[in-house]
């Protein structure tokens, strides 16, 4: 028996040193990663579980709010006030913010997020299911100079007509999703830049999503508390394509 025991056993591996001592090390550290955070802010129990609006209920909520959003809208509109405004082919986003009004899961998506662009020296939000805009605010020229240099780009206050700004309501998910709204919030912002980009790409233009930049200074300039609204992601599009005019025939050319 002694001797067997002095074997080493064959099918046993052998624990690394190296993640034992940076496991044991992480006891002591009260942060923890990105991971754990997450786990700790995002933990839901059974109890929370019971609190939050069943199925039915939470289809209810989101319905009252794309139906009071769209109504809210079309009686601004018929007031003919200057706190509403429809997209124009003139406009550089009308082609790729038609997702908003065409695309299903898109227009759903505007529940969890307010889609923000600049039009005229103004900040406008998107209307979920809507060919329109509702005002959210003018932008002097300091601020709009402020908001083109916070973008992680090389942008000009004329390049700011040609991004979308995915800002996360949290404050209206959080009726629904509790501790679980920012996740909700990124989910819905992904939707979103998805049908924007698909409906970018059926005109031909180039779209990104921009997902590393400075939140601060954005928020700011967006008029975002960081609490109940935040900035989750940003749609770069190229700018319009110019149509150059059809070449004229010279005078006395023959066809």
């Amino acid at each position: 028996m002694l001797e067997q025991t002095l074997v080493p056993p064959t099918t046993v591996t052998e624990l690394d040193q190296d993640t034992i001592l940076a496991a044991t090390s992480r006891l002591s550290d009260i942060r923890g990663d990105a991971s754990e955070r997450y786990q700790l802010d995002s933990i839901l129990t059974p109890a929370l579980l019971k609190r939050l609006p069943s199925a039915d209920e939470a289809q209810w909520i989101r319905e009252y709010f794309m139906t009071t959003a769209a109504e809210g809208f079309d009686r601004v509109k018929e007031a003919k006030t200057r706190w509403a405004r429809t997209w124009h082919d003139t406009d550089n986003l009308e082609s790729v913010m038609s997702a908003c009004w065409q695309d299903p899961v898109t227009v759903g998506a505007l529940f969890g997020i307010d889609a923000l662009v600049v039009i005229d020296g103004a900040l406008w939000r998107q209307v979920a299911g809507r060919p329109g805009l509702i005002f959210e605010g003018l932008l002097t020229e300091t601020a709009q100079e402020r908001l083109a240099n916070a973008l992680p780009w090389d942008a000009s206050p004329e390049n700011l007509e040609s991004v979308v700004f995915l800002v996360g309501a949290f404050a209206r998910l959080s009726f629904v999703h509790g501790q679980r709204t920012s996740r909700a919030a990124h989910q819905a912002a992904g939707m979103a830049a998805s049908g924007m980009i698909r409906a970018s790409l059926s005109e031909r233009r180039r779209a990104i999503v921009v997902d590393q930049f400075l939140d601060t200074p954005l928020n700011q300039e967006l008029a975002c508390d960081g609490v109940s609204r935040a900035l989750c992601a940003i749609v770069r599009v190229a700018p319009q394509p110019t149509q150059n005019p059809a070449p004229t025939s010279p005078e006395g050319a023959h066809s």
